[in-house]
């Protein structure tokens, strides 16, 4: 009877472990498309940042030669209507501009997005890892951001006060590293 039990008991682990490893497998595919996904809309924005820039491109060069007729103009005596086509083109070229300089925004995004594709870390279990079920820390594969990363983004930057002393950082509410307690919950944010 023993013998029976301690097979049952093998088959079970044996079975969990393997639930285990093809939910962990699962994950790490759902991460990898997410990456993939990631990536693919990096490129897309920086191609729409190119595609920004050549427009903002053509609408300087409209601009100048809204410049050039207003001259012209002005030149054959229709001082009105070439002041007119003066501003008009300055108008263009300060839009132009500011076309060129959202394309290089867009690129940018594209360029941070792809490398965040490529910077997230491999999972690693911690102490909140339990039953086959994985607690992914924020820029570990597999961690998708919540209101708690959302907030973490908004939190400053941690600055090295008295409190910190050998190697061991005192992080005050509102820096990245803080975990609010007792103190803070009992304070109105």
């Amino acid at each position: 009877m023993k013998k029976i039990i301690s097979i049952f008991v093998l088959l079970a682990v044996f079975f969990t472990v393997q639930l285990t490893a093809v939910a962990q497998n699962k994950t790490a595919e759902k991460m990898e498309k997410k990456g993939e996904r990631m990536q693919k809309k990096g490129e897309v924005m920086e191609k729409k940042g190119e595609m920004m820039q050549k427009k903002a491109e053509r609408m300087e060069r409209k601009g100048e030669a809204m410049e050039k007729k207003g001259e012209a103009m002005h030149d054959h005596g229709m001082e009105k209507h070439g002041e007119m086509i003066q501003k008009k083109a300055d108008k263009m070229e300060k839009r132009g501009e500011m076309m060129e300089k959202k394309g290089e925004k867009m690129q940018k995004v594209g360029e941070k997005m792809e490398m965040k594709a490529e910077k997230m870390k491999d999972h690693v279990c911690t102490g909140d890892c339990k039953g086959g079920k994985h607690s992914y820390a924020h820029g570990e594969k597999g961690h998708t951001c919540g209101k708690e990363c959302e907030h973490m983004m908004r939190m400053k930057e941690h600055k090295c006060s008295g409190s910190c002393k050998d190697g061991k950082h005192s992080y005050a509410h509102g820096e990245k590293g803080h975990v609010c307690g007792e103190e803070c919950k009992s304070h109105t944010h």
